[in-house]
């Protein structure tokens, strides 16, 4: 045989015999990744085989292999149908099934036999100021008389904002929102500034509906969000008018207004992105629930939420939308025809929204405006009577005389630094004479010249922000300074680097600030290894000292305030200067600022769990 040819067939019958081997080996040996099993020891691998009964929830179906593996599908359902009709008196019923033998009942609304409409009246950011809430209440339940069918909305931070509210955390104003006749309450980021405790105590005891739909229970440690956060919120509320509406209200908060608040309160909770809440609850409300018309409130602004984001159409889930948050004054409607509207703050304006609804079903709007408030607005005397019954306790706490100051004091400029210097002098006369400066963010409202009352000052200061020591490096140091606001006590100047650390007083909104990731942004250096544990400063009884009872003692002490000792200009408050060495010249009292507790003798009366 030709030698030639003798290769050719040695090299054939070597290819025959590995094509053998591999279809040996695809049979009895290798793994079989497509079948999800494996092939050791020459096993055929397992083939799953999901040909069983269905199983499901609310939400999925699946099928279950004998091995234990699941396939998991959502629902999907078939068009609806009618098991009752609806009638003009009485709403039906109807039904839809999925595959998998799972079905879902819904409402069909009531039949309106002719075009009608619906009034909506909103506030928001109220933020205790209960001098006006009387006149408010009669001007809204004059208009549920005007107009039985009204419905009346509440946006967000009510209650924190004055001593005659924060002194009993919220329940005047809850009381009077109750009086009024409110139809939901929508969370704030300020609601949550005493605590979740006092959160699920006010709105246990609230008969106005609390809203939250996309508030959720939160592990820091998985950095996960859980179930529902039933135990402080409702999703929605549902209004039956006499017209025969059905208005179904959702309520929810800007997702980023966790960064609102002080990291520490809100360890347990988390806020998803309304965007993925809201479709989900509208369409419960139409087509389970049978509602005519839902109406969203949110607490965050306009332009945060829908109008920035062309993916998320509103006008597919909601009628009419209230916001909050930013106090702007924003009335402005969609091409689709949704208006947003948010009314400023602190009383300055009412929201007004009145829908059309045919016969047919569908919703209009023409009218949406804001309304500003008046003086000339009658008081309700059963409202101002619940005030005045609050009033014996706090009255005399507001009307308490601290000191003067020669002009006003500005909530970005002296008012902070102010509040700086008392947070420094106290933290020096604890012994902490090696900070380099005291620091804080701006303040909420002016300060105004001459007598000055504990009740002004809480305006200007309404938080409860405790006042930390803490490390930080110098970058951080500078940065903090930059965008806040700070009372300088060394002379030695700041060096802009990782490697110096200073020791420096700082509110624990500041300090324990986090962003949306839940992350510390703005004093992160005080956090990293190596740093000492942040320590709170705290009185002569052991409990911890905010910054506005460090202002109210120092004011106290020095009896009159200049100004001009705060402006900015100075070796003590300026940030231009921070990194040179200068000379202070003026020292700091040696002695600590009295204190002098004002509502030692009535916070504990309005303890809700008591």
């Amino acid at each position: 045989m030709n030698k030639r040819i003798l290769v050719i067939l040695c090299l054939v019958l070597c290819l025959c015999m590995s094509v053998a081997f591999v279809a040996c080996d695809g049979i009895g040996g290798g793994s079989n990744n497509n079948n999800g099993g494996s092939n050791n020891g020459g096993t055929k691998p397992h083939v799953h085989v999901f040909d069983g009964d269905y199983e499901h929830d609310d939400v999925n179906h699946w099928q279950t292999c004998e091995c234990g593996q699941k396939k998991t599908s959502v629902h999907e359902f078939t068009d609806w149908t009618i098991v009752t009709p609806a009638t003009t008196t009485s709403e039906g019923t109807k039904k839809s099934t999925c595959f998998c033998g799972y079905e879902i009942t819904g409402v069909i609304p009531v039949i309106v036999l002719e075009d009608t409409s619906l009034d909506l009246y909103a506030i928001n950011d109220f933020h205790g100021k209960v001098e006006r809430i009387a006149q408010f209440g009669m001007y809204f339940k004059q208009r549920k008389l005007d107009n039985a069918n009204t419905l009346l909305i509440n946006s967000g931070d009510m209650f924190q904002g004055s001593v005659a509210s924060n002194s009993n955390y919220g329940k005047l104003l809850t009381d009077c929102m109750d009086n009024i006749g409110f139809d939901s309450f929508t969370y704030g980021n300020h609601e949550f500034d005493w605590g979740l405790d006092k959160v699920r105590e006010l709105s246990a005891y609230a008969k106005t509906p609390f809203l939250g739909a996309n508030i959720y229970k939160w592990d820091a440690k998985t950095r996960e969000f859980g179930e529902f956060a039933s135990d402080i919120a409702r999703e929605y509320t549902i209004k039956q008018l006499p017209n025969g509406l059905k208005v179904g209200i959702i309520g929810v908060i800007g997702k980023d207004q966790i960064t609102s608040i002080s990291s520490n309160l809100v360890q347990d909770i988390g806020f998803k992105d309304p965007r993925e809440i809201i479709p989900g609850l509208s369409q419960k409300l139409r087509y389970e629930e049978g509602c005519h018309v839902v109406v969203v409130s949110i607490h965050a602004p306009q332009n945060t939420l829908f109008m920035a984001n062309s993916d998320f159409d509103i006008d597919d889930y909601a009628d009419a939308v209230f916001c909050g948050h930013s106090h702007a004054d924003e009335c402005d409607i969609t091409v689709g025809g949704t208006p947003f509207l948010q009314g400023m703050s602190y009383g300055q304006m009412v929201s007004h929204v009145r829908l059309d609804v045919t016969a047919s079903g569908e919703v209009s709007c023409n009218t949406y405006e804001n309304i500003r408030y008046s003086s000339s607005w009658d008081s309700d005397q059963s409202i101002q009577q619940i005030v005045d019954t609050y009033a014996e306790d706090y009255e005399q706490m507001a009307a308490q005389k601290l000191g003067n100051v020669d002009s006003y004091l500005g909530n970005t400029a002296e008012m902070p630094r102010l509040a700086c210097r008392a947070m420094a002098e106290y933290a020096v006369s604890q012994g902490y004479d090696d900070i380099v400066l005291a620091l804080t963010n701006q303040a909420r409202t002016n300060l105004p010249g001459g007598t000055i009352t504990y009740g002004k000052l809480y305006e200007s200061l309404p938080f409860d922000n405790v006042v930390y020591i803490a490390e930080v490096t110098g970058t951080n140091l500078i940065t903090l300074a930059r965008n806040n606001y700070f009372w300088r006590v060394s002379g030695e100047r700041v060096v802009n680097d990782a490697k110096h650390v200073y020791k420096i007083a700082i509110i624990d909104y500041v300090l324990l600030h986090q962003n949306s990731n839940r992350m510390y942004d703005r004093a992160a250096s005080a956090f990293e290894s190596g740093r000492m544990k942040p320590i709170a400063l705290t009185k002569a009884d052991g409990s911890k000292y905010n910054y506005r009872e460090m202002t109210r003692d120092y004011i106290l002490k020095v009896g009159t305030i200049n100004s001009d000792d705060y402006n900015g200009k100075n070796v003590f408050t300026n940030r231009d200067i921070l990194t040179k060495d200068v000379t202070i010249t003026a020292s700091l009292s040696e002695v600590a600022p009295v204190q002098y507790c004002l509502a030692a003798n009535f916070v504990g009366k309005y303890d809700y769990a008591a």
